[in-house]
């Protein structure tokens, strides 16, 4: 009995390999979304810069909020 449960013990999945499993999905949604989100932010923080020097009288109002 011994020798049929020594073999078949690799054959039945446990719970630790799904655990596993789920960890590495968990990780792989993880980077993806923050991979992402870099780039977002990255291209807002690229057209920003591109657009602050042309658009002064938005970015930059104190030189223009003064009346005299």
């Amino acid at each position: 009995m011994d020798a049929v449960l020594n073999a078949t013990a690799g054959l039945i999945p446990s719970s630790d390999s799904d655990d596993t499993k789920d960890t590495s999905n968990s990780v792989v949604t993880f980077l993806a979304s923050l991979i992402i989100n870099i780039a977002v932010a990255l291209v807002i923080f690229v057209i920003f810069c591109i657009l602050r020097p042309r658009l002064r009288r938005v970015y930059a109002p104190r030189t223009y909020a003064v009346t005299k």
